[in-house]
């Protein structure tokens, strides 16, 4: 065995402990987050929240149009860059840095003068919001494509601190400044390491050349577009028609509901953490990329199905649970909502994909997605309510996630891509027909529960190959460890 091969070995099988440690800040993080918003939503009530809700898309939306791409030509190259031409490539962030910051000190007053429609020092907190948290996500796309993800866990868990003191003071001063300092304060906490840390050496040391600088700013431009429209399509960009359609009461029920989908976002992206530098070395390597795409695939899809299962059969209670009685109406949007959840499932593919096209295949396919999804939701919004908008979401979060295994069979992947489209097509049936089982069957709370016991076993079973719990588990890290 050489010492390349005998390296690439060691960073294949790093993927199993790349990934527990990016779950482990993965959880810390969420929970902190998911603990500060549903106080934020109860201290603040609905309208109020309605406005936070736009705002947190607003910085994401910014973010990724101002950066440009960035984050994903940090994490894509840094990995298969040898230490000799890392300093090109750090100089192209810093300047790249620097030009988004001013884009964003000149653009955020204005989104938040006329966009979410507030003033004075509100304006002033959330362009500090937003400039913050460009930097945090440099940092910790800088920290990944190193593999320095003992970093990764240092940064989110000073964020989910932050959040927690946050979610403790919003109690005695509740009122939008505070929750925008919340906020803000909770991005710039993960960036300190990447201040205070002089020493940051990669984990591991790739061994090519920087691929020609139209290459790099073409997947740029394209890893640009694909997360400002995943930021759409994905995440909550409808909110603004539900906003113009609805009013801000309804905004808030329909925040809420959205708020609640991040879970599984969250839980299917405890696998997926580690996948862009390791898939990018095994691309490089031209080896495992099939099995790398199709085995992680069937273990998220578990995941994302169950969660989405769990959201549509238990909705209510859920909803009652973490915001409150006033949040009931965000029930039955999240029960309709539910079979376009579980596509978060299929996150790898989409990055394999992203990866093997140089962005283009997902950025046609979510600029299709965001016309559907806007304008299938002014439409359904008109006729059936906030409901009409979440099944514009679910359609249009299936159909995107549809295209990516088609295009692996296309490109010659047939095996792997009938797989991915078969857990897609799957994980649709099952949790619409839950959905179902909510919106017209009338059961109560503890036959639903016993429904998403039942589905969720067969589905992980079906996932792992294994019958009990220590055996799911064991499949689960073997597979991890052959990945």
């Amino acid at each position: 065995m050489t010492a390349e091969s005998a390296k690439s070995g060691g960073v294949s099988g790093g993927f199993l402990r790349d990934t527990a440690r990016n779950a482990a800040a993965s959880i810390i993080l969420f929970s902190a987050r998911f603990v500060a918003i549903a106080v934020i939503a109860r201290v603040l009530g609905v309208e109020a929240f309605g406005i936070v809700a736009l705002a947190i898309l607003s910085v994401d939306l910014l973010i990724l149009l101002a950066l440009a791409g960035l984050p994903g030509v940090i994490s894509r190259f840094l990995p298969v860059t040898a230490e000799a031409h890392r300093p090109a490539l750090q100089a192209l962030r810093t300047r790249w840095l620097v030009v988004s910051l001013g884009i964003l000190a000149g653009v955020a007053p204005l989104v938040g003068l006329f966009v979410l429609d507030i003033e004075g020092w509100l304006v002033v907190l959330f362009t500090l919001w937003v400039l913050a948290s460009a930097v945090q996500v440099i940092s910790l796309a800088e920290f990944q494509g190193s593999m320095r993800f003992d970093l990764v866990i240092l940064s989110l868990s000073l964020g989910a601190v932050v959040l927690l003191i946050g979610a403790c003071a919003i109690t005695v001063f509740p009122s939008l400044a505070a929750a925008f300092v919340i906020l803000g304060l909770a991005v710039v906490a993960p960036s300190l390491p990447w201040f205070l840390l002089r020493r940051r050496d990669a984990r591991t040391e790739g061994t090519g050349a920087l691929p020609p600088w139209p290459e790099i700013i073409s997947y740029g431009v394209n890893v640009c577009i694909i997360g400002a429209l995943n930021a759409i399509v994905w995440n909550r960009g409808e909110l603004f028609v539900v906003e113009v359609r609805l009013g801000e009461t309804t905004l808030g029920h329909y925040g809420a509901a959205v708020t609640l989908t991040a879970m599984v976002w969250r839980l299917t992206g405890l696998l997926q953490g580690a996948v862009t530098p390791h898939l990018s070395r095994k691309l490089k390597a031209e080896q495992g990329v099939g099995t790398f795409l199709g085995d992680l695939t069937r273990l998220t899809m578990a995941i994302g199905t169950t969660a989405a299962l769990g959201l549509a059969l238990m909705s209510s209670e859920i909803v009652a649970l973490v915001f409150g009685p006033a949040y009931a109406p965000s029930a039955v949007i999240l029960a309709v909502m539910a079979p376009g959840i579980a596509m978060a499932g299929a996150a790898t593919a989409t990055t394999g994909v992203q990866l093997m096209s140089n962005g283009r295949v997902p950025r046609n396919a979510l600029i299709l997605g965001a016309v559907v999804l806007l304008g299938g939701a002014y439409v359904l919004a008109g006729l059936f309510g906030a409901e009409g908008a979440a099944a514009a979401r679910a359609i249009t979060m299936c159909g995107v996630a549809a295209a990516m295994p088609l295009w692996l069979i296309w490109r010659g992947l047939g095996p792997v891509g009938r797989e991915i489209l078969g857990e897609v097509a799957g994980a649709v049936l099952l949790v619409a027909l839950g959905s179902c089982v909510v919106l017209f069957a009338g059961l109560d709370a503890g036959w639903r529960l016993l429904i998403w016991a039942l589905c969720s076993y067969a589905v992980v079973v079906r996932a792992t190959g294994a019958f009990t719990p220590v055996g799911m588990v064991r499949r689960t890290l073997g597979t991890l460890r052959a990945l």
